[in-house]
């Protein structure tokens, strides 16, 4: 009984290990998080969203037509009053180059000219 104990404990600890290194393997999350934005060029997505947003998680799928995306979740505040939800989706277009596509504040979708503002004013309120 020792031993199996022992050999479950084991396959949980490698479990957990490479489920945590998943985001770090993933070839798409490590192109956006390392990448930047034409308007904002010197500041890497990655770290501009690990100082605004808290709890972030980062997933990457394929859609039914076959476009790879990159998704970021994190938690704001919002006018500096409320904590709101965000979920952001970038599109992979080749192996150097993404596309901001969908942005969501608690479940609301915004359109193109909001998405862009405030991903100016995410990548502009980091400062190295």
């Amino acid at each position: 009984m020792k031993k199996f104990f022992s050999v479950f404990a084991s396959f949980m600890l490698i479990t957990i290990i490479f489920a945590g290194c998943a985001e770090k393997g993933d070839k798409n999350i490590q192109l956006v998080k390392n990448g930047s934005m034409d308007s904002n060029p010197n500041v890497p997505i990655g770290k501009a969203f690990d100082h605004f947003f808290s709890n972030g998680k980062w997933t990457s799928f394929t859609t039914k037509n076959n476009e790879e995306i990159v998704e970021f979740n994190g938690r704001c505040l919002f006018l500096d009053v409320e904590e709101v939800s965000v979920k952001i989706q970038f599109e992979i277009l080749n192996k150097k180059r993404f596309s901001l596509v969908h942005m969501s504040i608690d479940g609301e979708n915004l359109d193109a000219t909001s998405r862009n503002i405030i991903l100016s004013g995410i990548l502009e309120d980091y400062k190295p």
